[in-house]
């Protein structure tokens, strides 16, 4: 009994539980329906409506775990991981030099449309996709670019 139960916690040890390696293949294949670029149809940063010219202005691009923000002043280039398995869905962008600081966010792919909500740097991650000075987050609802 003893030897059975070494053997399984040195098989999860070397090659992981397969219930982390089924998770990691769903993060992929939500990272693949998250691939492309996307506009902004509607954007709030600390609960306040941004200006549709400069909503206007601003790309998304998903490309492996790597997420870009393109506006008229430049690019923002981030590393971010997802997990699906979460309620709400969990994003965490990693930001920096370094990619040493997150900003803690969720998301929602329903229907073609993309909802990204995020929190500022070292604040809490959102319960619900809302933008509030209070908390300081950030509300995207992305549509696919039009070509």
């Amino acid at each position: 009994m003893r030897l059975s139960a070494f053997l399984t916690l040195l098989f999860i040890a070397s090659f992981g539980h397969p219930q982390d390696k089924d998770k990691d293949a769903v993060a992929r294949d939500e990272m693949k329906k998250l691939a492309g670029t996307w506009e902004v149809v509607r954007a709030e940063k600390n609960g306040t409506p941004v200006p549709e010219d400069v909503r206007k202005s601003i790309r998304v691009e998903f490309e492996g775990d790597v997420m870009r923000i393109r506006d008229t002043r430049g690019t923002d280039k981030s590393r971010y991981t997802i997990d699906p398995s979460a309620r709400p869905h969990s994003i965490e962008f990693l930001l920096g030099v370094n990619r040493e600081t997150f900003a803690l966010g969720i998301y929602e792919l329903n229907e073609g449309k993309l909802t990204l909500c995020w929190s500022k740097q070292g604040g809490v991650r959102p319960a619900k996709f809302a933008s509030d000075d209070k908390e300081m987050t950030t509300v995207f609802v992305l549509e696919p670019a039009k070509k």
